[in-house]
């Protein structure tokens, strides 16, 4: 083994003193050089940027929770801004009373981010302070067609038959349901 190369024990040893140091920190001495937290070879330098990247990229869940994500668009369109997501500080995670449940809120909120449901002003990964500024357009459509409990538990009932949805399935699919709704309450057909 050359002295450019990192073993796996060595990788996770890094890894996990880096945790502690935080991803600010870490990231701050790499802009200037890596000479004060990370130091080591170009190859632990490499290794930093790497970790760097995996921690700036955040939690992808498992599993899109439907449910999650509309409570979270009715919390933000009712004055909701400020969410706390699962820190990257180790000293933050123990102070957060329900960790999985933080967790899962805020990868659901990445995940609402990249759909272009909500517009995201400011995050701190390493606090896990995340600042929203809103609905998107797109957000708020998703909103008015899934806001009724009973279309929306008709929506969830209709994609889990799909076997699978999108968000413009569901979408589409509560548009069907509030159409239907409407024409029955007022005898027009639409």
């Amino acid at each position: 083994m050359s002295d450019d190369e990192i073993t796996e024990e060595g990788r996770q040893a890094r890894f996990r003193q880096w945790e502690e140091i935080g991803l600010d920190r870490i990231k701050t001495d790499l802009i200037n050089g890596g000479h004060q937290l990370v130091g080591g070879p170009p190859a632990v330098l490499r290794l930093a940027w790497e970790w760097v990247e995996l921690k700036e990229k955040g939690p992808m869940p498992a599993k899109r929770d439907m449910d999650l994500i509309r409570d979270l668009l009715l919390e933000i369109e009712a004055g909701a801004t400020q969410f706390t997501t699962y820190p990257l500080d180790l000293t933050a995670q123990k102070l957060l009373r329900n960790p999985e449940a933080t967790k899962r809120r805020g990868e659901h909120l990445h995940l609402m981010q990249q759909a272009g449901l909500v517009e995201v002003r400011n995050e701190n990964r390493a606090t896990g302070e995340v600042i929203v500024r809103g609905l998107t357009w797109a957000g708020h459509d998703l909103l008015d067609s899934v806001r009724n409990p009973e279309i929306w538990a008709k929506t969830k009932k209709g994609a889990e038959a799909a076997g699978g949805f999108t968000v413009d399935l569901l979408k589409d699919l509560a548009k069907g349901f509030v159409k239907k709704q409407l024409e029955e309450l007022t005898g027009v057909k639409l």
